[in-house]
């Protein structure tokens, strides 16, 4: 499990290094309001995808990892709803261009923000069947290859004094085009569907309409810090906001690689509840231990780190990211824990948890965004992180430290799960 942790890490790395570069190109060359305006996007489309999702991709890697042969039957039906999505947005994109309702986007953006929604929505499913299948290689190289590209045509835009947000906008619809293709090969998803069939999808609807309820309400804590700052605020803002918020999740990466590999892992265990828990308790250590180093490094050299990557202007970008690190600590027990309860398939104390969250971010940055701006929604966002956080954290270890499941765990342990 060590193995996989490392290379979803690398991949991840790579997404984050690629965030780097691209964010501060953006940052230098089109200033806070351009650099704004692309994160509202990217950030909207990546929440469209997932809803459109429907908590499938969850269902389908939950009801695989156990038994992988029945992956074969879901292929067709695959294919079949995410080019049916495909086609919609684009119908859809080209209506809302027509009736001039276009929310004050470009049509060059509106049509890449369609298209970026159906790329990143159809990616998913391939995503998770990498994943049930363990097979973190495929995943990690083509997160790196989709990444090391992103940066090429943000650069050579840059270089020929063309980059825009549009352009900008291409350039990541092309390196999420890269990404689904390098990870669908692999996941034998490259079947056109002669006969559209979505009947085995149908099979999933138990567990995905737990996932797909944690998973919106998780998604809408994580984004409402962007989205909702753009409505009380301004674009300007945004883009500060968002670098601070790239700062602080470069340490999420430990949690989100524990987070998935744990994900798969629990999934694949089945009823061995012994070595399941056992795996997530070695998880929790491992990420404690990361993030106090990683918070550290955040607190001494992060505001050299804004200026050499963003430029002088985004030094007061360092307090908010300062403001954002409770809320980083929080977050990434979030995540670890979810691997735990996504393997098993969800409950309803992960989805009120979620709910929390979303409820107390939305309220706080409703009553401080208005006027503290980006200083509001970070504080928000960070407190959300935290009482989340703790309450899954504490849910965990009260499950886990009494009665038949406890020792199953020790059970677990002392039976050396990994």
């Amino acid at each position: 499990m060590r193995s996989n942790v490392l290379l979803f890490w690398t991949g991840q790395a790579s997404a984050l290094l690629a965030s780097a570069i691209v964010g501060g190109l953006l940052a230098r060359v089109l200033g806070r309001s351009g650099l704004g305006v692309y994160v509202v996007i990217q950030t909207a489309a990546a929440a469209a995808a997932v809803v459109l999702s429907f908590g499938l991709t969850h269902a389908l890697l939950y009801h695989v990892g156990g038994n992988k042969s029945r992956l074969e039957r879901y292929i067709q039906a695959i294919n079949s709803y995410g080019l049916t999505w495909a086609v919609f947005l684009n119908l859809a994109a080209a209506a809302a261009w027509v009736a001039g309702w276009t929310g004050g986007l470009t049509g060059g953006e509106l049509v890449a923000t369609a298209n970026i929604i159906a790329v990143q929505h159809f990616g998913l499913f391939p995503l998770a069947i990498l994943m049930a299948r363990e097979n973190f290689v495929a995943l990690s190289a083509a997160t790196v290859i989709s990444s090391l590209l992103h940066i090429a045509l943000v650069g050579v835009a840059a270089a020929l004094r063309v980059l825009s947000v549009d352009t900008a906008l291409l350039a990541l619809w092309g390196a999420l085009a890269a990404k689904t293709l390098l990870m669908a090969l692999p996941a034998r998803l490259l079947r056109v569907p002669l006969r559209p069939e979505l009947r085995p999808l149908t099979e999933l609807l138990g567990v995905s309409i737990r996932a797909h309820a944690y998973t919106v309400l998780q998604l809408l804590s994580e984004s409402s810090g962007v989205l909702l700052l753009r409505a009380f605020s301004s674009t300007a803002e945004v883009g500060l906001f968002s670098r601070a918020a790239w700062l602080v999740s470069l340490p999420l990466l430990a949690a989100r690689g524990a987070s998935n590999v744990l994900w798969s892992r629990v999934a694949a265990l089945g009823s061995a509840s012994g070595r399941q828990i056992a795996c997530t308790r070695k998880m929790l250590a491992t990420t404690a231990a990361l993030l106090v180093a990683a918070c550290t490094a955040i607190a001494v050299v992060g505001r050299p780190v804004l200026v050499l990557i963003n430029g002088p202007a985004y030094a007061q970008a360092y307090p908010l990211a300062l403001m954002l690190l409770p809320g980083l600590v929080g977050a990434a027990l979030w995540q670890v824990v979810m691997g735990y309860y996504a393997g098993k398939g969800y409950n309803l104390l992960t989805i009120g948890a979620a709910a929390v969250a979303v409820l107390l971010g939305v309220v706080l940055q409703a009553c401080l965004s208005p006027r503290y701006a980006s200083v509001g929604a970070a504080f928000s966002v960070s407190s959300a992180h935290v009482i989340t956080g703790a309450v899954l954290l504490v849910a965990f270890l009260r499950e886990t430290s009494t009665g038949p499941v406890a020792n199953a765990a020790a059970g677990g342990t002392r039976g050396g799960s990994e």
